[in-house]
């Protein structure tokens, strides 16, 4: 029998401040920045963390989650490590920038229904379930061989 006891891991996921695309209803890129109110968010957030213990921050490679970590990161003494794995679920490039009342958008919603039972299903050039899940494993492998304890994931 090993003496080693192994503590348990903290994962805490915090969603990004207010983007543009949210305070518009617009769907976003990877390149949507924060708006005043979600730096202002951020910063919130980071001042609520700081007494968590947090030894790592990741953030998902998207603006709006890389500004969000930021504020947290430097607020803990730390630099946030941005990973593809926790991004959003990639949306099509025929709605990106689309309001979404548009034909566009809503069509893109109406064909999502079709593909709800078929994990490989995809439209056009977006992320199907099956990729979103592999990715979602992946993150939780990264997170389960981190060498951190106490981690924040945006």
């Amino acid at each position: 029998m090993s003496d080693v006891t192994t503590k348990p891991k903290r994962i805490y996921f915090v969603r990004h401040g207010e983007a543009l695309g949210n305070a518009t209803n617009i769907s976003q890129d990877a390149t949507t920045p924060l708006t005043d109110t979600g730096h202002a968010q951020a910063k919130v957030v980071a001042e609520r963390v700081a007494g968590l213990g947090i030894d790592h921050v990741y953030t998902s490679n998207m603006v709006r989650a890389i500004e969000t970590g930021s504020y947290i990161a430097k607020t803990l003494g730390l630099y946030p490590e941005a990973s593809e794995l926790f991004r959003e679920w990639s949306t099509p490039e025929s709605v990106r920038g689309k309001h979404h009342d548009s034909p566009e958008y809503e069509a893109w919603l109406e064909e999502l229904t079709t593909g709800y039972d078929d994990p490989s299903w995809r439209f056009e050039d977006a992320e199907n379930f099956a990729d979103l899940l592999k990715r979602a494993e992946e993150g939780v492998e990264l997170l389960e061989s981190s060498q951190h304890q106490h981690i924040l994931v945006v």
